[in-house]
């Protein structure tokens, strides 16, 4: 480890348990008061939203350059009144216009040097430079929190992370340990590691746990296969898509799931329970005003302005995910647009719609679907020791009782199925321009 991170990882074991007030001051409090009071139906939506919308449209037309080269709107004429007329007056921004030239996004209020930085995941393709500053930072970290309020959180709750933040060396163990957090490696979750996961999941006996659906997922497995429980007041998912059927296993073996939705520019941000066996998403209507538009596919797609963001506005953003808004609440979160898949009819259907058969996960450690070409889809799969013949043709069977109908199906052995940089597990893959 160098010294920069040694000194950043040391750090980060006092920053995760102090209270919020300390770390991003006073806005943190004020936005999970106002998460709070939305949710009680205290607070006029809309008013709030146009509100917010008029100061968003105002800064960006005056302080941001791409913004003000390409729109010719009198800024005196914008008000709470007519702010979402406005905003229809712009044009859908994609990703590739974003990446041609980031800085032009950002407000010439702030320095771009002294402004915070990241790159979006990028786990469907290449990821966006981003800037923001520390209220920004703050603001967010309330609306990814405030949900998890409710399950009984506190920030200095015993909570297990497992995501990009807590990769670590294959050859160094799976844990590492702050005060009252400890960071579990997406790349430890292997035949290898798992007893060790397991052993000290149960000494440890955590409250939370939070991070990749398909790394609690695995260890969820485990714990069902051995005839285990490890009960936990809230399982905290992010980052990757989620399917019921996982939800309720991880439900049996650890307890409560919130299942969140966000994106690191900033669109939309929701989260998700398991009802009648889907996944209802609810969305925070004091984060961002979000529409749909038909995608390519027929698909209906996110579309999202957030309403606290100043250093880099991006308004109406295209997030490339399907799913139909109604209501604040996403009636059906479909996945990416990169994960559309095409039909032996030539239909196009979201990657969502194809599911693993629960009896896969009694012989196989890793899946992922991959379409080379139309109507064909290959399940990927990497084997445990009691998969045989036989149990291929049970497999086989299963999923063409399944999907048959809509494409012609194979099983395609792996040595291991390949993560992203952010080791995110990827579930369906389209290979077709």
């Amino acid at each position: 480890m160098s010294i920069t991170n040694y000194y950043k990882s040391r750090l980060r074991r006092y920053i995760d348990c102090m209270p919020r007030c300390c770390i991003f001051g006073k806005v943190y409090s004020e936005h999970i008061n106002l998460c709070r009071q939305a949710e009680e139906g205290l607070i006029d939506i809309e008013n709030y939203q146009r509100r917010a919308l008029s100061e968003i449209l105002k800064n960006a037309l005056t302080t941001v350059p791409f913004y003000r080269k390409n729109y010719s709107i009198n800024v005196g004429n914008i008000s709470e009144d007519n702010s979402y007329e406005i905003l229809e007056r712009f044009d859908y921004l994609d990703k590739a216009t974003i990446m041609a030239s980031p800085n032009d996004f950002v407000s010439e209020r702030y320095k771009v040097e002294s402004l915070l930085t990241k790159a979006s995941g990028g786990s469907t393709g290449q990821g966006i430079k981003l800037f923001y500053d520390r209220r920004e930072l703050g603001i967010e970290r309330a609306y990814v929190e405030s949900p998890w309020y409710r399950l009984g959180f506190k920030p200095w709750s015993l909570l297990i992370q497992a995501n990009i933040n807590t990769l670590r060396a294959y050859e160094e163990t799976p844990f590492g340990y702050g005060l009252r957090r400890i960071y579990l490696s997406c790349h430890h979750i292997t035949p290898k590691w798992i007893p060790h996961v397991i052993k000290t999941l149960c000494r440890i006996k955590p409250l939370f746990l939070h991070g990749y659906p398909s790394v609690w997922m695995k260890v969820a497995q485990e714990f069902h296969i051995a005839g285990l429980k490890l009960p936990v007041k809230g399982v905290l998912l992010c980052s990757e898509q989620v399917f019921p059927d996982q939800v309720s296993l991880l439900q049996e073996v650890f307890g409560p799931v919130s299942v969140g939705y966000g994106l690191s520019e900033k669109a939309a941000i929701a989260f998700g329970e398991l009802k009648n066996n889907d996944i209802k998403y609810r969305l925070m209507p004091t984060y961002s005003y979000t529409e749909n538009i038909e995608s390519q596919y027929g698909i209906p797609e996110i579309v999202g302005t957030n309403l606290f963001v100043k250093t880099m506005p991006l308004i109406r953003y295209k997030t490339q995910d399907l799913g139909i808004i109604n209501d604040s609440e996403i009636i059906s979160l479909d996945g990416r647009i990169q994960e559309v898949l095409i039909t032996k009819n030539g239909n196009c259907v979201s990657g969502k719609n194809v599911t693993i058969d629960p009896f896969f996960w009694d012989y196989v450690d890793a899946y992922q679907f991959v379409q080379n070409k139309p109507g064909a889809l290959e399940i990927h799969i990497v084997c445990k020791n009691c998969y045989n013949k036989h149990t291929e043709e049970i497999l086989l069977k299963k999923q063409i009782d399944r999907m048959g109908s809509l494409f012609d199906i194979q099983i395609v052995h792996e040595e291991k199925i390949s993560k992203t940089k952010a080791g995110k597990q990827r579930q369906v893959i389209s290979n077709i321009k």
